[in-house]
């Protein structure tokens, strides 16, 4: 039974933080994460990555730049959950819509990546994500209508 509540509560912490990325909830998903999270994005096969952050406080300032875009929606997809102890790992397959403005016209990119999570659980039972390495598989960018 324990095995299956670890499994649901890290899957919900999973749907919790696409959500709190989406609506741009910054409280929410730094409370989500440890204190020392390392973030990482990455192009797939790239040798170096694009984005990388250590600490909620690098977190936040990166996440502020969220607040240029008009719209975004992450849809998840499957998802692989490991446990060991107190420690657990998730590979959850995404696609993400972001719509922004660029001088006026409104611009879709879709962007399909795979996160591979680390999560650590807290003295009091609770799971937060300690490593997230997003791996981008590949991007499009269109037009899109207001």
């Amino acid at each position: 039974m324990r095995e299956l509540a670890d499994r649901s509560a890290i899957r919900a912490l999973i749907e919790n933080l696409a959500h709190s990325i989406d609506q741009r909830d910054f409280d929410g998903i730094l409370s989500r994460a440890t204190p020392n999270v390392h973030f990482l994005q990455i192009n797939e096969g790239a040798a170096e990555p694009n984005i990388e952050l250590y600490g909620r406080g690098e977190l936040l300032l990166e996440l502020k730049n969220l607040n240029n875009i008009e719209s975004l929606s992450t849809l998840l997809g499957s998802c692989l959950i490991e446990l060991g102890g107190s420690e657990a790992t998730a590979e959850t397959n995404c696609v993400s819509y972001v719509r922004f403005v660029i001088d006026d016209d409104h611009v879709l990119t879709t962007v399909s990546y795979r996160l591979i999570d680390r999560f650590t659980r807290q003295d009091g039972g609770d799971w937060l994500i300690a490593d997230r390495h997003g791996i981008v598989a590949w991007t499009d960018t269109r037009p899109s209508q207001p």
